[in-house]
């Protein structure tokens, strides 16, 4: 099999892990902060740094689990 690399006039590749470029993190609490406030009457316990760096499908994943009723929703 041939190798890909080096590719030529390409001297650096830069792969974004969440707030290298961009800082997603006060955008991600905020969006699941709507959805478990509408999920629970009163404050939640849930833990809004599990949602950091991680896939949308991931934090689906974490919501239907404590949330089984959103097992019929696309939650991510």
């Amino acid at each position: 099999m041939r190798s890909l690399l080096p590719i030529e006039g390409v001297d650096a590749v830069i792969f974004d892990m969440d707030g290298t470029l961009v800082a997603t993190e006060e955008r991600t609490d905020r969006a699941v902060s709507a959805l478990v406030e509408a999920l629970e009457d009163g404050p939640s316990e849930f833990d809004l740094s599990r949602c950091h760096g991680v896939t949308w499908e991931a934090i689906a994943c974490m919501l239907v689990e404590r949330w089984p009723s959103l097992v019929e929703t696309d939650a991510a």
